[in-house]
C-alpha cells in the first residue's frame, strides 16, 4: 500500500546539533519498513545564513540534493562551493559539512540516508511496466 505523508502535517524541527538547521522528515525508517525497502530517512533541510550542518559522519550513505541557495560543502578533505541543482553523494564514514553562504536566501536541500550494502552486490536500474488503468482522463 502506498504511504502518503502530507507536507502540512510534518513538523519542522530545529536540529540541536547544528546551528540554524531546520528539518522535516518526510520519509522515516518506519515508512521504509512498511514499504519493504532499505532506507534510513529522507529529510528536507533548510539552513539560514551562516547556518551549518557541522562536520560529522554517518554509518549510512547520504545523498544531498541542493534545491535552493548556495553552500560551501566539506567533502573529500576540502571546502567546495555548490548551488541549487548539485547532488552530493557522501559514502558512509566520510566526514562532511554544509554551510549556507548566501546572505539573501536560505539554502535548502533534500538528504537521503541509505544503508550500505555488500561490495559484491551490484545495483541496477529499476524496471517500469506500463498499465492501462487507471485512466488519467478520468481525473479531468
Amino acid at each position: 500500500m502506498a504511504i502518503v505523508n502530507e507536507w502540512k502535517n510534518i513538523e519542522v524541527v530545529k536540529n540541536p546539533n547544528h546551528p540554524e538547521l531546520y528539518q522535516k522528515e518526510f520519509v522515516s525508517a518506519a515508512n521504509a519498513d512498511d514499504a519493504e525497502i532499505a532506507l534510513s530517512s529522507v529529510l528536507y533541510e533548510k539552513l539560514k545564513f551562516h547556518g551549518a550542518v557541522t562536520p560529522h559522519y554517518h554509518t549510512v550513505c547520504e545523498i544531498i540534493f541542493i534545491t535552493g541557495g548556495s553552500v560551501m560543502a566539506y567533502l573529500n578533505g576540502r571546502w567546495e562551493k555548490h548551488a541549487a541543482g548539485d547532488t552530493l553523494v557522501v559514502p558512509a564514514g566520510e566526514i562532511h559539512s554544509v554551510v549556507n553562504i548566501d546572505k539573501d536566501i536560505d539554502s535548502e536541500q533534500i538528504s537521503c540516508f541509505i544503508p550500505k550494502r555488500g561490495k559484491k552486490e551490484k545495483n541496477k536500474m529499476f524496471e517500469t511496466f506500463m498499465v492501462d488503468n487507471p485512466k488519467i482522463e478520468e481525473i479531468f
